[in-house]
């Protein structure tokens, strides 16, 4: 018999860019599960210090998806508002 090979996978390695996080978040929230959405803002918040991401970057990439692919304004908010929260070294909006 086979033995099935387990491997760790962390989210984060992959949300290198804005752009790439805006896509995770759109599908969490796609999804709805109040888990899976809590979890994906814990990877957001690790991703935003890992790769030092801009704030200000991560707001332009919800306001493209929020006009170009109707994504809530409402839960982008709740995304950027955690980062600031949450992050130990977030670069305040407008500074």
């Amino acid at each position: 018999m086979a033995k099935t090979q387990v491997f760790q996978w962390d989210p984060v390695d992959d949300l290198e860019t804005a752009e790439e996080i805006v896509g995770y978040v759109e599908v969490a929230f796609e999804d709805g599960s109040p888990r899976l959405i809590g979890a994906v803002l814990e990877d957001v918040v690790r991703a935003v210090e890992r790769y030092d991401i801009a704030l200000e970057d991560l707001v332009r990439g919800f306001d493209r998806a929020v006009i170009e692919r109707g994504f809530s304004r409402e839960h982008a908010d709740r995304v950027i508002k955690t980062c600031q929260k949450f992050s130990r070294t977030p670069r305040l909006l407008g500074h």
